[in-house]
């Protein structure tokens, strides 16, 4: 039996998945599955991952899904590993012993479950932020003053299965249901050092104000607020998209702008 079982999720990424591959293919830890899901890519992804496996027990489904989290039950569906990480199309690794130490901890000291920390980079890899580290906080976690981030997180397979993998019908926001819930019943093991490089850009990014409503409705679901705690934590997400939505749409508008600005520079045109 495998010691970890990674799942990739893609669709028409091929870049991003040889990127994700080719990270696997550097882990110290050998003893892995990888479980490639493919959407029915039309860009030879599914090709590419069977001729170039990381590990020698790799499995790759190529199919039409309902999405990324659909996508993530297939591959927790077919794991046979005690611990289970999703690295996704374009993730990478930052270190070469990520999955080695991770197996280590949760097995070192039977938690649930336990992650590290990410580095988010645009889409040319220069980077953008380090996720700053922070002691587990469920409330933090929940309110959004500390991030959790999914590529990071190793967790027992078994635990997972038994949550019913991720509930579809929290959308973009499935994985934060999902760790929110682990949370609230177990302290994870943490450790403070950068374990994947992703890119900016993500489903997070680009619907930043539909999440925070989401999470407003996880929060209430998995705390299970009276209607008190539960206007408390409407006014929160009401803040929030107030103050996040403004700052995105500015940040929008003077990237487009530098764009114009810099096209013209470049082709020695004149700016209006």
């Amino acid at each position: 039996m495998p010691r970890v079982s990674v799942i990739t999720v893609n669709r028409n990424h091929i870049d991003g998945l040889k990127r994700t591959i080719e990270s696997l293919a550097k882990q110290t830890e050998r003893d892995i599955e990888h479980i490639v899901i493919d959407g029915a890519s039309a860009d030879g992804s599914a090709l590419w991952a069977r001729a170039n496996p990381a590990f020698e027990l790799t499995t790759v489904i190529s199919e039409a899904d309902a999405g990324i989290y659909d996508a993530m039950n297939k591959g927790l569906a077919l794991a046979t590993a005690p611990i289970v990480t999703f690295l996704n199309s374009g993730d990478a690794y930052a270190r070469e012993d990520v999955a080695k130490r991770a197996a280590e901890t949760l097995e070192g000291d039977g938690r649930i479950w336990g992650f590290g920390l990410a580095m988010v980079v645009r889409t040319d890899g220069s980077s953008v932020r380090p996720i700053k580290y922070r002691p587990y906080s469920n409330w933090g976690h929940g309110v959004g003053t500390m991030f959790v981030s999914h590529q990071c997180v190793f967790m027992k397979t078994d635990w997972l299965r038994s949550l019913g993998g991720f509930d579809l019908s929290f959308g973009g926001a499935a994985d934060v249901h999902c760790l929110l819930r682990t949370g609230r019943r177990h302290t994870p093991a943490t450790w403070n050092t950068i374990d994947v490089v992703y890119e900016s850009g993500g489903l997070s990014d680009r619907q930043a104000c539909r999440q925070i409503w989401l999470k407003h409705r996880i929060r209430t679901t998995v705390w299970s607020l009276d209607p008190v705690g539960q206007a408390i934590s409407a006014a929160w997400a009401g803040y929030q998209v107030a103050t996040v939505y403004p700052r995105r749409l500015t940040k929008h508008m003077l990237g487009r702008q530098f764009r114009r600005w810099w096209g013209n520079r470049r082709s020695g045109g004149v700016v209006e």
